[in-house]
């Protein structure tokens, strides 16, 4: 039975690289190929709840990709070890150092912007058109965000907007 795979990486000569690796497995063929990967705990958790069973860097060693793709098959989830221990340090980080996110005046305006159009559920196309920028500027801003506010998802960031009252519900924009 063939292991099937979907490549994910935003640069084709490394979906060449990985292709032409895992296609000289007997046991594995290529389906597909899509998105970006990135080595932190947001992407990590966003490609999880999107289905994904195993998590590798681009930095990881040609083995360590073979090893992944077989213990997926098997069942398994993987997670490479550097993603392991940043999920580790995430975990601490919120249960011990940092239980309540920080303080939102730390935020930038523009930041302050790209928050109230993702809680009124603008993605980050439709953002950056609004401001002017590209679509990686609007997602650099909305890592910052999350990074100064402590939080992980954009699902965390509008519950947390919400709560605190930093934008209008009804998309009206700041209210304090």
């Amino acid at each position: 039975m063939t292991i099937r795979i979907v490549l994910v990486d935003d640069q084709e000569i490394v979906r060449a690289g990985l292709r032409l690796l895992l296609q000289s497995q007997t046991d594995m063929g290529i389906v597909g190929e899509a998105l970006t990967l990135h080595e932190d705990a947001q992407h990590f958790f966003e490609m999880a709840s999107a289905g994904a069973s195993g998590y590798i860097p681009k930095r990881a060693a040609t083995t360590d990709l073979v090893t992944a793709v077989r213990t997926v098959h098997a069942g398994q989830m993987y997670v490479h070890p550097s993603i392991a221990q940043t999920l580790v340090e995430g975990y601490r980080q919120r249960t011990h150092g940092h239980p309540e996110p920080s303080h939102p005046g730390d935020l930038e305006p523009h930041e302050q912007q790209v928050l109230e159009m993702i809680v009124q559920g603008a993605q980050n196309k439709k953002i950056a058109l609004r401001l002017g920028v590209n679509v990686r500027t609007v997602a650099r801003y909305r890592v910052n965000i999350q990074n100064k506010l402590n939080l992980h998802s954009r699902a965390e960031l509008v519950r947390y907007a919400v709560d605190k009252g930093l934008v209008n519900t009804e998309g009206q924009g700041a209210v304090g």
